[in-house]
């Protein structure tokens, strides 16, 4: 595969995360009931619905901007704070799993963060090949 070839991969995996991530972000921030309705939580009054939109909503949209940056740049270092997210959304589950019991969902709950790290991780390992490529040449 070309170092072209290779950048461009990486940033259509990046491209996708972010969507993934400006997706769930802003319907947070915008409809955080119908939201937490699909995530088995419950959010009552102006303060939860408040705290919902900032926490949840603003710090995931925040996230899949960072994604788009490093999709933009193709500098996978700017896509760093959405690689530690996803693998402490996995750690975190994890944990729940092991103090709280297992529930219906855990496993989709959990291989969906599985599975951004991985494409996170593979748009990381194609953009390293790229630049050695280049480097090389």
């Amino acid at each position: 595969m070309s170092p072209s070839t290779m950048k461009l991969t990486a940033r259509i995996l990046l491209a996708l995360v972010a969507l993934f991530m400006l997706i769930n972000g802003v319907r947070l921030m915008i409809s955080p009931g119908s939201a937490l309705a699909g995530l088995l939580v419950d959010a009552t009054g102006a303060e939860s619905l408040s705290n919902v939109r900032a926490l949840w909503g603003g710090a995931i949209t925040a996230i899949g901007i960072s994604v788009v940056i490093a999709a933009v740049t193709g500098k996978i270092e700017n896509a760093r704070p959405a690689v530690l997210f996803t693998f402490m959304l996995v750690i975190g589950r994890v944990i729940g799993m092991a103090v709280d019991g297992m529930f219906d969902r855990a496993i989709i709950f959990t291989s969906v963060p599985v599975v951004v790290f991985l494409i996170l991780l593979a748009a990381h390992t194609l953009l390293d090949s790229a630049q050695k490529a280049e480097a090389t040449v």
